[in-house]
């Protein structure tokens, strides 16, 4: 035998030694055991790190949980769309929605024959394993290899055969450990769905990142999250018997995403906060447990107690709740300390304001899940934008205290500020990106920008807000001037300008009955310098003139432009001068350049014939405050009926429906009319 030949037998026994050796090793590796170690078990459903896990009270929650519900049944009847994806602002029960939903499914395992729950992952900020997404898939893998039994040997033959690859990518891992197993099995058609839950996806913020700077993880959180949405998009285009339940805060990178071409035919989208009647579930939970404790306050008492905590108690927690089932969470737990007293421990929730309650009252820890929460999501916006983001919290609480709410959406109120302090279009929502979860910034009708009272009390309290505390009254300052400016540069009106023109006015001409004791002396004579070079006259013509031309039906009535309201306000404010202090003088100016810049504005308008909304209410109003004795207004009513005469017949019928017209409206309309 040639001396290749034995080189040739030598090297082919020396691999099937080793390839046995392999197989040998392969064999004993206890694949389950290696994925469990690498997995996030803290962020399973049941795992001992969530307990007490919060789930739905009973009878709330009623509506989405049965549509998830429908939903997941459909998906084992073929139903096309196998992702759900529920959104709502921070505390209002996304996780004990997914909790709830996850122990009723675990429940049918008997029933069912099969375990309709394959995965769960329970992703949160305050735990490195779980706000991490590089054990996502592993963990997915784990379960599932659990729940689907047919799955359990193909995974694990391939964490034996890929031992890299729980360090590689989780898109390598996503298709070793989960989709290639699956493409094993033979029957996948018959085999019945299984859903898989991912709760708090705004959660996953990277903590390798935070951990190289605050900075870096702000910034970073948004793709990885988006990372996170292609490996769920990716598993289910390959139509395994999988549905995806995802929950998450409404951040606008998520919804963005969700609502592109590829993700829009498969993505069943369910609004959570609009869905639910949120106060309606919070009185069914407040007043279960309102009646355990007092029951249990009885048994310790060894007496009755039945009218505690009495109507008018849940009444006012209720109004103060205002449908935010994480605060009435929190103060029932706050209210059950063992060591307390129900009543007087309810009693200081209700009778003391936020800030004394939090520094003198409640235990700090009692509040702390809120205050916890409400940080972690404004630090979680970059620094480079935090400056900017507090500027326009402030400027957005002056708004919501002069109820300009009620006359524009949040949407177009930010749009306005933007222009009010002179900002590029869209920069108040781009500032405002990352705090959605605690929010109303949409273009429909909302009384309040933000989701609770409880927001703005922490972000109005130093010792709670520190660097993100609101100081109201130097934007307020800000905000007057700004409104000022605006009105001395408006030209006429165009369409779209009303609810701006509203908030300079408003802000413009806010308080003037006498000097602003936030200002120093020098601010105050500024702010009265700018309204004397204002051209007043030319603001109300141009404002009633975008009013439009219209005939002075009854329904006119309700027109009154915001402008010319706040004017006539403030030249009533300026009865008396004297009380600014040290500038009687030009506040004597100012009430003169008002009452000469209304006449000549009333004057104007009728003499021209005009036909526009609101006219009559704005003359009459004015003359009344004059007792009607500026002659101008009256001669130039004179000439409106005799060469204008169907616009004096106009303003005549639009002066009946003014409730607010003394008499001497009447005896001079009649005395023009005779």
């Amino acid at each position: 035998m040639s001396a290749s030949h034995i080189e040739l037998l030598t090297n082919a026994r020396n691999f099937s030694v080793n390839h046995l050796t392999f197989n040998t090793i392969c064999s004993d590796i206890d694949a389950q055991g290696i994925l469990e170690a690498h997995a996030a078990r803290g962020a399973m459903y049941d795992s001992n790190e969530r307990y007490p896990a919060p789930l739905c009270h009973p009878g709330t929650r009623q509506i989405i949980l049965g549509r998830i519900t429908i939903w997941y049944h459909g998906r084992q009847r073929g139903m096309k769309k196998s992702i759900m994806w529920v959104h709502a602002p921070a505390g209002y029960g996304k996780s004990a929605t997914a909790q709830t939903v996850a122990e009723d499914l675990e429940k049918r395992f008997q029933e069912l024959g099969f375990n309709p729950l394959g995965a769960t992952f329970f992703f949160w900020r305050g735990s490195p394993e779980r706000s991490n997404p590089t054990r996502f898939v592993i963990t997915l893998a784990y379960q599932l290899a659990m729940s689907i039994p047919e799955l359990s040997p193909h995974i694990e033959d391939a964490v034996k055969r890929h031992r890299t690859v729980l360090s590689k990518t989780m898109e390598a891992q996503l298709e070793k450990l989960i989709i290639e197993p699956f493409r094993s099995l033979d029957n996948l058609e018959e085999m019945p769905n299984r859903l898989v839950i991912i709760d708090g996806l705004d959660e996953c913020i990277n903590s390798d990142e935070e951990h190289r700077g605050e900075r870096q993880y702000a910034e970073g959180q948004e793709r990885v999250q988006v990372r996170v949405l292609g490996l769920i998009h990716k598993l289910q285009s390959h139509n395994f018997p999988l549905s995806f339940l995802i929950l998450s805060r409404p951040e606008p990178w998520i919804k963005q995403h969700v609502e592109t071409r590829p993700w829009k035919d498969i993505t069943e989208t369910e609004d959570l906060y609009l869905l639910e009647d949120h106060v309606k579930d919070v009185e069914t939970f407040v007043r279960a447990e309102l009646e355990r404790i007092a029951s249990a306050m009885n048994d310790d008492l060894g007496e009755s107690e039945e009218q505690w905590p009495g109507e008018s108690r849940v009444r006012r927690l209720l109004r103060q709740s205002d449908g935010h089932m994480l605060y009435a969470s929190v103060v029932m737990k706050h209210i059950e300390d063992p060591f307390g007293n129900p009543k007087r421990l309810l009693g200081d929730i209700l009778d003391r304001d936020y800030s004394s309650l939090v520094s003198h009252v409640v235990d700090p820890q009692s509040f702390s899940t809120l205050h916890k929460l409400y940080m972690q999501i404004l630090r979680a916006c970059p620094e480079r934008v935090r400056p900017g983001m507090v500027e326009v919290l402030q400027e957005m609480l002056n708004v919501e205290s002069r109820g300009l709410l009620y006359r524009m959406t949040p949407a177009k109120a930010l749009d306005s500020l933007d222009r009010l302090s002179h900002r590029e279009s869209g920069s108040a929502m781009r500032t405002l990106r990352g705090l959605h979860a605690l929010l109303h910034l949409s273009n429909t009708p909302s009384d309040s920008f933000f989701v609770h009272r409880s927001i703005v009390e922490f972000l109005t309290t130093p010792e709670l807000a520190l660097e993100f505390t609101l100081k109201q009254e130097f934007s307020r300052k800000k905000m007057i001037f700004n409104g000022l400016d605006y009105i001395s540069s408006v030209t006429p009106l165009k369409p779209g300008d009303q609810d701006l023109l509203a908030m300079g006015v408003e802000f413009g001409f806010g308080s003037w009955a006498k000097s602003d004791e936030s200002m120093t002396e020098t601010e105050n004579r500024a702010r009265l310098e700018k309204l004397l070079s204002i051209d007043l006259a030319f603001c109300i013509v141009g404002t009633l003139s975008a009013s439009g031309s219209t005939v002075y039906a009854g329904e006119v009535r309700h027109q009154k432009p915001t402008m010319i309201q706040s004017i006539l306000r403030t030249y009533k404010e300026f009865k008396r001068p004297g009380d600014w202090h040290g500038l009687t003088e030009l506040a004597v100016k100012g009430r003169h350049h008002i009452e000469l810049s209304i006449s000549e504005s009333c004057v104007q308008l009728l003499s021209q014939g005009a036909m526009v909304s609101g006219l009559g209410w704005f003359v009459g109003s004015y003359m009344d405050m004059v007792d009607w004795k500026d002659s101008r207004v009256v001669d130039a009513l004179a000439t409106m009926r005799s060469k204008h005469r169907a616009s004096f017949d106009a303003i005549k019928r639009s002066l009946t429906t003014w409730a607010d017209l003394s008499e001497d409206s009447w005896k001079v309309y009649n005395l023009l009319e005779d």
